[in-house]
């Protein structure tokens, strides 16, 4: 990035910041702030720390919708999404285990916290709890502002981890057709979009590993915006995808994200986030042919080659597209990684069992979801 392209993105983001400020200086001022709400979302960690992050905003009234629920409400509850109220520079309480940290959310709302222990977590729980409270009162008469996060912590056993993109991925997003796409985002809901038939069932599979009992972490990075965590988080709970942290994107316009790291940057920025904390767990890549993925995940070949166990690219592109994507494949397998551009889900899974990455058990399961699906 150049000097003035550097100078650019401050200016911007002082500007906005400025606005945004004022704007809730005003509403604070006049008693106008929505009831405050904390949105903690899903961290992840191991045996001796763990990492999460959330925001605080003005609550927006978005219910959950069902398959009748009208494009207009869509339209709408999606707009709400977008142009949510963050809470700036407030103080938060966070607590993990016995131990309290007072953090503060940015100039976006945006917070984040690290705990370090020493005693051991539970073994036998996948998911651990972590307290919020807001300390700052904004309006007179504040009722408490209380959440729970969750933390991922896988057990030692755990075989492998999964990343995996999420559109085009797991969920239906024509995201190489922009119109198509646009409609998609805007006219349905976390009920009417659909995912990919069979991903369930093998996502379930990759979780459970080839014995069944493994618990294997799945961490869905995406650079979809963190606007969208509730919609995705719900989309994968109504279709029965397993529960991950979702690592998404920040789309404001400041050095350090949308503008500066753009979709690839943000992609290797996470996974190496996750490879942090899991310096001895190998990974399984998943991802789509529309969006860069193969040349992302290649990259993460060169830099970690002794971490990636596979990678499954779903194919939703063209033949000149697909010739891309084997001369990839060829040049990562001269480096012992396997990668598979798959038409559907069972090709994928047959992969997965004949490395040893899922019982074969699965199959009949996958093979039958995806028939239900269609």
């Amino acid at each position: 990035m150049s000097k003035v392209e550097d100078l650019l993105i401050k200016t911007v983001s002082g500007i906005e910041s400025a606005v945004d400020r004022a704007y809730f200086l005003v509403k604070k001022r006049f008693d106008l702030l929505e009831p405050i709400s904390i949105l903690p979302y899903y961290g992840f960690g191991n045996e001796q720390q763990i990492w999460i992050n959330g925001r605080v905003l003005e609550e927006e009234g978005i219910k959950q919708p069902d398959e009748n629920t009208s494009m207009w409400v869509n339209m709408r509850n999606m707009w709400k999404r977008y142009e949510s109220d963050e809470i700036p520079h407030v103080k938060l309480k966070a607590t993990f285990q016995g131990q309290e940290k007072i953090i503060a959310t940015d100039s976006e709302g945006y917070f984040e916290v690290y705990f370090e222990f020493q005693e051991p977590l539970p073994e036998k729980k996948l998911w651990h709890h972590v307290e919020f409270e807001l300390l700052d009162q904004l309006v007179e008469e504040q009722p408490e502002v209380k959440a729970t996060g969750k933390v991922l912590v896988p057990p030692v056993a755990a075989q492998f981890g999964v990343i995996s993109d999420v559109d085009d991925t797991i969920l239906v997003s024509r995201s190489t057709e922009l119109i198509k796409k646009a409609q998609l985002i805007f006219f349905n809901n976390a009920r009417t979009r659909l995912p990919f038939k069979g991903v369930s069932a093998f996502y379930q599979a990759l979780q459970e590993g080839e014995n069944g009992q493994r618990n294997n972490p799945i961490f869905y990075v995406s650079s979809s915006p963190w606007n969208l965590f509730d919609l995705l988080d719900h989309f994968c709970e109504i279709h029965d995808i397993p529960q991950g942290p979702f690592l998404l994107r920040d789309l404001g316009v400041s050095t350090g994200k949308f503008i500066k790291t753009g979709h690839e940057g943000h992609k290797i920025e996470m996974i190496e986030k996750v490879f942090r904390l899991y310096p001895d767990l190998p990974f399984v890549l998943i991802g789509d042919s529309g969006q860069k993925d193969p040349e992302i995940y290649e990259k993460v070949v060169e830099k970690y080659p002794q971490k990636i166990k596979a990678i499954y690219i779903r194919d939703v592109t063209s033949d000149k597209r697909d010739q891309e994507i084997q001369e990839i494949a060829q040049r990562l397998k001269e480096k012992g990684v396997e990668m598979k551009l798959c038409e559907d889900t069972e090709v994928a899974a047959y992969h997965a069992q004949e490395m040893g990455l899922i019982a074969k058990a699965s199959l009949k399961t996958i093979e039958k979801a995806r028939k239900e699906d269609e």
